[in-house]
């Protein structure tokens, strides 16, 4: 069996012994469904914010979990892979990178960066408001 998590969160004590006092499972279910609540904006953000030629690249956008492992939980916005993009396998390029950063040729359009910018203090908001109902949906059930 894993480890709990060790979290403190904007310096919420009651929040902090309410979450630690769960079972590790219910933990990372409670974890989980609140970072993926918590991003949805910003995935709902980075697909209106992302430039337009085909809409393979804005249709390519999904909420993703990172790699499972003991010391870490998290989502992130991915694009699409290649063959989702219809870029050839054997490209040196990858038009995703190239849009959000730049090249020699053409200024970055940070559509990424900027939907998490502009949704930080909303994810951090949520995220709380989530990692609460889901400890108190928890206890309500008995544990």
């Amino acid at each position: 069996m894993g480890a709990a998590f060790d979290i403190t969160l904007l310096g919420d004590k009651k929040l902090n012994k309410a979450f630690g006092a769960l079972a590790v499972i219910d933990q990372r279910k409670v974890m989980r469904k609140s970072q993926r609540a918590a991003f949805k904006p910003v995935l709902k953000s980075a697909k209106a914010n992302a430039p337009v030629r085909t809409g393979k690249l804005k249709k390519s956008l999904k909420l993703r979990a990172l790699k499972r492992s003991r010391n870490r939980s998290g989502v992130f916005v991915r694009t699409g892979t290649r063959s989702e993009l219809g870029i050839p396998e054997n490209a040196k390029y990858y038009y995703p990178a190239h849009v959000e950063l730049g090249h020699s040729d053409v200024a970055p359009v940070p559509f990424l960066r900027n939907a998490f910018d502009s949704n930080k203090d909303r994810v951090w908001r949520k995220f709380h408001v989530m990692l609460w109902r889901g400890t108190r949906d928890v206890w309500g059930r008995g544990k």
